[in-house]
């Protein structure tokens, strides 16, 4: 099965040796949407922003399709504060731990409507020393805050949060710094697909059907490898 994996991402690569020169961009990703449908590719502010708002739209869908981008932040305790902000640009977390110099500790996911049925510790951990101790044993996370149970009995202590972050798009050059280069040809297909239709032409269902090919391709990529993974 490997084996089969292999062709795919080599077929990705030979794909991506000709784009990956001009979809570093939006600007650069608007002249070649223009190229595949036979526009002139002069610049024209109204027609180059309605292409730039598909590449957009396009980018999305190909960050769910990949997961987004792994993302790590780490946030600091404050004494019985059961909630802690952390980076607003995860959309969702997968992983919490404490840290120290040589020691860890995951937390476990549980929803906070649960939380009553957990057993309380000892006043919220008050007059626990040692590290373990004092550390919390639950979190659950919303709205670009993580929560904790029971809450932290002492401040200063380090948690790792890892999770997905959404793409992001920087506005002054456009560039799409969360995608990796290998998937951005499927977001000129999109991009292409939407453009054709809104000028009404019929190449349009042959873009729209190259860019789900290219989603499903990596939707079975995805779940082949979390087959592998399992014991």
């Amino acid at each position: 099965m490997k084996k089969y994996l292999a062709i795919i991402i080599l077929l990705f690569a030979i794909n991506v040796q000709a784009v990956d020169e001009y979809v570093n961009d939006i600007a650069d990703a608007v002249i070649r949407v223009k190229m595949n449908v036979g526009w002139v590719t002069s610049t024209d502010a109204d027609i180059d922003s309605v292409i730039a708002g598909y590449y957009k739209e396009g980018a999305l869908l190909v960050a769910v399709a990949t997961s987004g981008r792994i993302s790590f932040d780490t946030v600091v305790t404050t004494a019985y504060n059961h909630f802690l902000a952390y980076d607003t640009m995860m959309y969702a977390v997968t992983d919490v731990g404490f840290f120290s110099v040589d020691s860890l500790k995951e937390l476990k996911q549980r929803d906070r409507q649960g939380w009553d049925s957990l057993d309380a510790v000892d006043d919220h951990l008050v007059g626990k020393t040692t590290w373990e101790e004092r550390l919390s044993s639950y979190y659950d996370w919303d709205g670009g805050y993580l929560f904790l149970y029971p809450p932290p009995a002492h401040s200063g202590d380090s948690i790792l949060i890892m999770g997905y972050s959404k793409p992001r798009c920087i506005e002054d050059s456009l560039l799409l710094i969360d995608i990796p280069v290998i998937h951005r040809p499927a977001i000129v297909y999109y991009a292409t697909a939407m453009f054709a239709t809104r000028i009404g032409l019929p190449t349009a269902e042959t873009w729209l059907a190259k860019f789900n090919y290219w989603i499903q391709t990596i939707n079975a990529t995805i779940n082949r490898k979390e087959y592998d993974e399992k014991p």
